[in-house]
């Protein structure tokens, strides 16, 4: 069944398929997304401790410039597994995929860094009873959640389908399917978002618009 959604304000048409993985790739799947969860938890931190509370009034970095700050969640991240370059072999993770972890994340960061910055305002006394009536610091007062599992991995380049019951995706390889996808042959796919099932299965999402 096709539907339709809103990608960077053009309406794309999506599919959602399955995706008959093997061995190999059900591994890839599965550990790409647990260290997508490690990535976002240790930028949170990162921006808990370079932004958070010790540092109510520290501008965070331009914000109409978020792949500045990506690209530093990224040092930071290669840093922290002490690797020198991002590749999906070495961090387990397609560079590209984490801009759908990390853009959502800064949103969310500084939604709170304006909250952070009213209750710093709070008296002792208020920090004091907010901690007593809620059991957190006044600072965790509208936080952003550690410990958020990532359900898809998102990537928009590279896909193509191969044959009508086949798709390939950029560091997973060839990807049979249930559904027969030729139709998707005269089309250009714009994203796939990938969530892993059990017994060696992936719902994918592509969202796609029609060939001019």
């Amino acid at each position: 069944m096709t539907d339709f959604t809103v990608l960077n304000g053009e309406k794309m048409k999506n599919i959602q398929i399955t995706g008959l993985l093997t061995d190999k790739q059900s591994e890839l799947v599965q550990e790409c997304l647990s260290w997508q969860n490690t990535l976002y938890d240790y930028s949170l931190r990162f921006l808990e401790k370079t932004y958070g509370r010790k540092h109510v009034y520290r501008d965070m970095d331009d914000t109409n410039n978020y792949e500045a700050l990506i690209e530093r969640l990224h040092e930071v991240f290669l840093q922290y597994r002490k690797l020198e370059q991002w590749t999906m072999e070495d961090v387990g993770i397609p560079l590209e995929a984490t801009e759908a972890i990390l853009l959502p994340l800064i949103l969310k960061f500084e939604d709170y860094k304006k909250v952070l910055k009213e209750t710093a305002k709070w008296t002792d006394e208020e920090k004091a009873e907010y901690k007593e009536k809620n059991r957190r610091a006044w600072y965790r007062h509208k936080a952003v959640p550690h410990r958020q599992k990532t359900e898809y991995i998102t990537l928009h380049q590279g896909v193509i389908v191969k044959a009508p019951n086949q798709l390939y995706i950029p560091d997973f390889g060839d990807i049979q399917t249930v559904e027969n996808i030729q139709e998707l042959t005269t089309s250009e796919i714009k994203a796939v978002k990938i969530k892993y099932q059990d017994d060696n299965k992936a719902s994918i999402l592509i969202e796609y618009t029609d060939q001019p």
